[in-house]
């Protein structure tokens, strides 16, 4: 028995004749120079294809991602076709699609073997403003100064720095010789920016 799982695109020629998902199953009777006859049967079924992916929801700039974390059951290259997006090379995991405004799309993926995985679905959802507060907390000679935000922070800067305990924390303390007012600017890895200000 001839079992094996295919794609779409493949053929397994035996005995002559052409199977595949069409025609997937059948017997051939072979016959050699010595008078022995082999009998094979054909059972073809279409191979198991799935994905995996992760959506990342629209940053400040207004941009999401849609990234293919692996695939299985397919081959590299593959083609991915996002509906209304346009038609991508996967050549390489993982693999990812920017600059996808927020909505609802549908990708297909197909390899040079004919596995493909259809009609799949993602969302890419609108971006939400960062917030962000400074509370502080009045010590015996000092303030507490904590931020509050909603930003994954990737760099944070305190100005002036002077009369600061640390100046690129979450979490400061201030000694200001007089009235102060402090900022606070925190980025993230894609350059999306929130600032703050606080008056002592």
């Amino acid at each position: 028995t001839l079992t094996r799982e295919i794609c779409s695109g493949e053929n397994i020629l035996v005995n002559g004749k052409t199977y595949n998902l069409s025609n997937p199953t059948g017997t051939e009777i072979i016959n050699n120079t010595y008078g022995c006859d082999s009998i094979i049967t054909i059972d073809l079924k279409p191979k198991t294809v799935s994905v995996n992916v992760r959506a990342e929801d629209e940053n400040c700039f207004g941009f999401g991602k849609l990234i293919i974390e692996n695939l299985t059951g397919t081959s590299l290259p593959a083609s991915l076709t996002i509906d209304g997006t346009g038609t991508y090379q996967i050549t390489n995991m993982p693999f990812t699609v920017s600059n996808l405004a927020a909505g609802n799309y549908t990708y297909d993926i197909t390899d040079h073997k004919g596995c493909n995985i259809m009609d799949k679905n993602f969302v890419i959802k609108d971006f939400v403003p960062f917030n962000i507060a400074i509370d502080a907390v009045q010590l015996e000679d000092s303030y507490k100064l904590t931020v509050n935000t909603s930003i994954t922070p990737d760099k944070i800067s305190w100005t002036p720095a002077e009369g600061l305990s640390c100046d690129d924390c979450l979490i400061t303390f201030a000694k200001p010789l007089g009235d102060q007012q402090y900022i606070v600017e925190i980025s993230d890895k894609e350059g999306c920016k929130v600032l703050d200000t606080i008056l002592l």
